[in-house]
C-alpha cells in the first residue's frame, strides 16, 4: 500500500503525524500518515498471516544477524490497525536508519513484507 502521491499542507501533515503518534504511542518506528485513512480496513480476510522485515539495507552490512525477521499475526479481523498494534506488541524495531513504514506489501495469500524507508 502506497499513497505517497497524496498532497497535504505542512499544517495538515503535522497534525496527522501527531494523531498517528497518539494512536500508536509505543511504536519504535514511524508510520506513514496515509494509513490514517485505512486503519480500520481489512488488510486480508485470512485469519493467520506472516509479515517479514527484510534487513538488506546498508545499515545491516557486516552485522552478524539474521537478514530477515518474521512476525506471525493471528486474528479474526486483520485490519491495518490490528497489524500495526501487533507489530508494536511483538516489539518490532527496525534498529537501523530505515524506521519509516511506507508499505505493507502482499507477497502471497498469507505472506506480507514491510517496506521501510528513512
Amino acid at each position: 500500500m502506497y499513497m505517497s502521491d497524496i498532497e497535504y499542507t505542512e499544517e495538515q501533515y503535522e497534525e496527522m503525524i501527531e494523531e498517528m503518534e497518539k494512536i500508536f504511542p509505543d511504536a519504535n518506528f514511524s508510520i506513514d500518515v496515509d494509513y490514517l485513512s485505512v486503519l480500520d480496513e481489512l488488510l486480508t480476510d485470512k485469519k493467520h498471516i506472516f509479515i517479514s522485515n527484510d534487513r538488506y539495507c546498508y545499515c545491516w552490512d557486516g552485522i552478524d544477524a539474521p537478514k530477515q525477521e518474521f512476525f506471525e499475526i493471528k486474528g479474526d479481523s486483520i485490519t491495518y490497525r490490528y497489524v500495526l498494534n501487533e507489530l508494536i506488541r511483538q516489539d518490532f524495531n527496525p534498529n537501523c536508519n530505515h524506521i519509516f513504514l511506507e508499505g505493507i506489501d502482499k507477497v502471497s495469500e498469507i505472506q506480507y513484507r514491510l517496506s521501510m524507508g528513512s
